[in-house]
C-alpha cells in the first residue's frame, strides 16, 4: 500500500499536474488492435497455432468532474470491436484461419491526471473497466459456425479489464480541445466460459488455459470544458499569459 501512495506521489510531481475545478465532456473513436491471449487453438488437433493481427474499431463517450486540483474522475460508455484470428495447421500441412469476434460496450471509470494548462496538456488516465458483451461470432476458413447455443455464451457475460490511457489535448478555442490518445485495456480474468457444452459435449477442453482479452487504440476526438467550470489562475507560457480556463 504504501509503494502504491509513493507511485502516485511520483506520478503527481513529473507531471506538474494543476487540473482545474471542472466539468469535461468529450468523445473519441478510432482503429484499434485486439487479441485474444490464449495460444491453444479451439479445434482439436490443432497444430502451429500463430496469431494473425486482427482490428476493430472504438469509440467513446466520456464525462468527467476535475474536484481537487490536481486530480479529476472521468467515467464513459465506450463500443469496442475485438477479437483475435489465428491460423492452425493439420496433420497434412493444411493451414486453416479461424476468426473469433466480440462486440463489447465498456464502461471506464478512470483517475484523471493532466499538466499545466497551455497550448498543449499532456494526459494520463488509470483504472477500472467493466464489460458487458453484446455480440459473438466464430468462423473458420471464412465459414460462421453455429451451435445448439447462441455464441455469446462462449464468453463470459461481463469483463474486467484494466483500463489506461496517454495522449494530448490542443486548445482549439476557449473550452474546446482536440484530443489525441492512446488508450488500452486488459483482461483481468479468464473471459471463456469454460462450463458451455455443444450436444452435451464440453466446449472447451478441461486442460485449457484462461484466456484474456487485450485491446490497444489511437483514437482522436474533441473534448468540451462546460462554461462557468473555469477556475482564475493565470500561468504563462513562452511569454503569453494564459488564464487557466481550459480545463
Amino acid at each position: 500500500m504504501k509503494n502504491t501512495v509513493f507511485a502516485l506521489i511520483l506520478m503527481l510531481a513529473a507531471f506538474q499536474l494543476s487540473a482545474q475545478v471542472g466539468f469535461n465532456l468529450g468523445f473519441m473513436g478510432g482503429p484499434q488492435y485486439t487479441m485474444m491471449l490464449n495460444n491453444q487453438p479451439l479445434e482439436a488437433g490443432g497444430k502451429g497455432f500463430k496469431y494473425v493481427p486482427t482490428f476493430g474499431r472504438t469509440g467513446t463517450f466520456k464525462i468527467g468532474y476535475n474536484f481537487v486540483p490536481p486530480i479529476g474522475l472521468h467515467v464513459g460508455v465506450t463500443y469496442s470491436e475485438q477479437g483475435q484470428d489465428y491460423t492452425t495447421v493439420d496433420s497434412v500441412g493444411f493451414e486453416t484461419r479461424t476468426s473469433r469476434r466480440a462486440t463489447y460496450v465498456k464502461v471506464p471509470i478512470l483517475l484523471h491526471l493532466s499538466s499545466a494548462p497551455g497550448p498543449v496538456m499532456f494526459v494520463m488516465e488509470i483504472g477500472p473497466q467493466f464489460g458487458l458483451l453484446r455480440d459473438a461470432s466464430i468462423s473458420v476458413a471464412g465459414i460462421p459456425q453455429t451451435y445448439t447455443f447462441p455464441t455469446t455464451l462462449l464468453w463470459k457475460a461481463n469483463d474486467l479489464e484494466f483500463a489506461w490511457a496517454l495522449g494530448a489535448e490542443f486548445c482549439v478555442t476557449k473550452g474546446v480541445h482536440f484530443v489525441l490518445q492512446h488508450r488500452g485495456d486488459y483482461g483481468i480474468f479468464d473471459f471463456e466460459n469454460k462450463d458451455v457444452s455443444n450436444n452435451g459435449v464440453p466446449f472447451y477442453a478441461a486442460e485449457r488455459k484462461k484466456a484474456n482479452n487485450m485491446a490497444l487504440s489511437i483514437v482522436g476526438g474533441m473534448n468540451f470544458i462546460i462554461k462557468g467550470a473555469h477556475s482564475k489562475t493565470t500561468r504563462h507560457y513562452k511569454g503569453r499569459t494564459w488564464r487557466n480556463n481550459w480545463r
